[in-house]
């Protein structure tokens, strides 16, 4: 695996903060929840910055404390993914949900302040068994962060000391957010999506998502429900970024439209433990085959 040693300082930054988010001390360690920021290489492909959830320590010991031996099988392993990643990555995980997976390997790394690279790691015979997005949230400022559950073997490799070379690296500029969604399904009026809940993705898996709708949407899905009992429809979820581009477009193909429902919102507050209680009228959608296609602009 080639092992680019200087990277951009805007790369440097970018792995700084998802640090300081999952509250890791350095590139070295591993956090009490066992997340890394990592540097993705694929294909000979480097670039963006992804978290790795389950990733056993790999860096020199910490106060002489050996790092525990990698088990000898497969390790499952959570990649927490946004934009801005080597475009092999995405078609690798599109063709796993679409059922036409195959195994691959990925390298990871980590680099110190100076942008020098300190760990490296294969992670061969790498499979994807899961896709899980978010909450999206027409209020709400959180980056689009996708966790991609997956499990190979993992096998460490030194850091290279001996070249240096320039890093395509660059930290996910498209500001892709979960606020960034439209949804589009059959003639049905759809601007009133506020929010829907987390969801998952799963090869040859069927797809339900809860939708929360404004009143004037939601009398226009209750209207169908009654109006056309037993009719299908099809569509897409499109995530979106800033910029109005499709990133990521999730097929919704022979959709059965549930009963519109009311019930009660929790409106965050801002602070722990605080937020309103509000009405809300919910609708579920029941999808055929569950699939998600990567626009070329998502990759870096």
């Amino acid at each position: 695996m080639r092992t680019p040693q200087v990277l951009s300082m805007a790369l440097i930054g970018a792995l700084a903060v998802l640090a300081a988010n999952a509250q890791i001390i350095g590139p070295l360690q591993n956090s009490a929840r066992g997340i890394q920021p990592l540097i993705l290489e694929m294909a000979n492909q480097t670039g963006g910055a992804l978290m790795v959830e389950g990733l056993p320590a790999l860096g020199p010991p910490v106060l002489g404390i050996p790092n525990a031996p990698l088990p000898p099988g497969p390790i499952a392993l959570t990649l927490n993914a946004g934009a801005g990643l080597p475009a092999p990555f995405y078609q690798w995980v599109s063709a796993a949900i679409d059922g036409k997976g195959t195994a691959a390997t990925l390298g990871f790394r980590g680099v110190d302040a100076s942008g020098k690279s300190v760990r490296t790691a294969l992670y061969s015979d790498a499979k994807v068994s899961e896709v899980g997005v978010p909450e999206l949230n027409r209020k709400s400022s959180a980056a689009l962060t996708l966790r991609i559950k997956t499990s190979g073997t993992v096998k460490p490799e030194p850091a290279a000391t001996d070249k240096k070379v320039r890093a395509a690296a660059k930290p996910d500029g498209s500001g892709w957010r979960v606020s960034g969604f439209r949804v589009v399904l059959g003639d049905l009026s759809t601007a009133g999506v506020e929010r829907i809940g987390s969801f998952s993705l799963t090869p040859g898996g069927a797809l339900a998502l809860t939708l929360t709708l404004g009143d004037e949407t939601a009398v226009s899905f209750g209207k169908f429900a009654l109006t056309r009992p037993g009719a299908l429809l099809d569509g897409e979820l499109q995530l979106i970024s800033s910029a109005g581009q499709a990133l990521a477009t999730i097929p919704l193909q022979r959709v059965q439209v549930g009963a519109v429902t009311r019930g009660t919102s929790v409106q965050s507050g801002g602070v722990a433990g605080t937020g309103t209680m509000t009405p809300a009228n919910y609708v579920t959608l029941r999808a055929g085959l569950a699939r998600i296609l990567f626009a070329p602009q998502i990759a870096q």
